[in-house]
């Protein structure tokens, strides 16, 4: 019984000093400017939500002594996004239009053994296959 009391006594301890906490109901907003819901959102009726651009790539052809055919392949500066993939002769001028994200600054060029990357300024881009060769003695 003498072992008995000290864990009596410990429960009625701890069970007194549990008590309920009470939450207070919510009331009007302290900032009545903040939004709690998307369709509150007040824009200008003119204001963008999207979150991409329509870019237009011309690429200009190389004339060639024999046609050269491979894939062209445009992605991303990191390569994780594919914006274009075709199969194109070397000395072919064309223009495309594709949908970009408003973040993406450079575009790479693949096309067989040419890689060049360009940076995107407004919603053209020109491209090309020339590859600077560096001079002898650099």
């Amino acid at each position: 019984m003498k072992k008995l009391i000290p864990f009596i006594l410990l429960a009625a301890v701890f069970f007194a000093s549990c008590k309920k906490l009470e939450i207070p109901a919510p009331s009007e907003p302290e900032n009545p400017g903040k939004v709690t819901k998307f369709s509150d959102i007040k824009t200008n009726p003119n204001f963008n939500w999207s979150t991409e651009k329509e870019l237009t790539i011309k690429i200009n052809g190389l004339k060639t002594l024999s046609p050269v055919r491979a894939t062209l392949l445009l992605t991303s500066a990191d390569g994780k996004s594919i914006i274009y993939s075709g199969n194109h002769l070397m000395e072919e001028t064309f223009t495309l239009k594709s949908k970009v994200s408003i973040s993406l600054k450079e575009v790479k060029l693949n096309f067989g053994s040419i890689q060049k990357v360009y940076s995107i300024s407004g919603n053209t881009l020109e491209m090309d296959y020339v590859v600077n060769v560096p001079e002898e003695g650099e």
